[in-house]
């Protein structure tokens, strides 16, 4: 699913001084037109969607990939189309893209994975997550208290494993400080989650545990580590 390019542009012209005006027009991100002493500042717009229609045929994950989607796209148009956007517009192209990957636990539970990407001016595009579990025979969307007996008891096992995968990743990019206000005992930070057959796996985007030099990061926790903690749901 891709939205069609949508070009801004705004035409700059003055009195003052040619040499000034081509200077000035720089600075603003536009180019310059000698022939007629005008600066032409625009950009573009790019939405690309990867939609996961094959699981587009169940009610529950339909209804909560589209709104989902929906969201996020509308949060993004309506930043970028501020009046305040066209004050100084930036050179290049703003975007959103949303990806997907799937995960299966069995035939009836299912997770997406979805990683979002967006560019509305700064230094960089910023990166994050957004994960949903399916019980598909029940037609429910599972919760991280879905997975264990006792939310609370299960971080008190997983905490260790992740700081201890995390510190290994990240090096000298982050320290303990970073990775337990990002990834401690704290259920939010679990949010963005799969399971499969053989582990559990938390994503964890640029700057929750570490600087954005260091990209996003992944801890696969073999779920014959954390048995003792699981619903009966995944341990059958």
């Amino acid at each position: 699913m891709k939205t069609l390019v949508t070009l801004f542009a705004i035409l700059m012209v003055g009195v003052i001084p040619v040499i000034a005006q081509e200077d000035t027009c720089f600075e603003k991100g536009g180019t310059w037109n000698a022939d007629d002493s005008s600066c032409f500042v625009s950009y573009s717009v790019r939405v690309e969607i990867d939609y996961p229609i094959t699981l587009a045929e169940n009610a529950i994950d339909e209804q909560t990939v589209d709104a989902f989607i929906s969201e996020t796209r509308g949060q993004f148009l309506a930043f970028i189309t501020a009046p305040e956007m066209f004050e100084f517009p930036t050179t290049g192209t703003f975007f959103l893209s949303i990806g997907n990957d799937e995960y299966r636990y069995s035939e009836d539970i299912v997770g997406l994975v979805f990683g979002i990407a967006d560019y509305t001016g700064g230094a960089h595009p910023n990166s994050y997550y957004r994960t949903f579990a399916f019980d598909l025979a029940q037609e429910r969307v599972l919760t991280l208290d879905d997975l264990f007996t006792d939310t609370p008891s299960a971080l008190g096992v997983i905490w260790p494993l992740v700081q201890q995968d995390l510190t290994a990743q990240v090096g000298e990019m982050s320290d303990a400080a970073w990775i337990e206000g990002g990834a401690g005992l704290v259920p939010e930070n679990y949010q963005n989650f799969a399971i499969t057959p053989d582990e559990l796996i938390f994503f964890f985007p640029p700057y929750q545990v570490a600087a954005y030099a260091a990209g996003p990061h992944e801890v696969h926790i073999p779920l014959s580590q954390i048995s003792a903690v699981l619903a009966a749901l995944f341990t059958s």
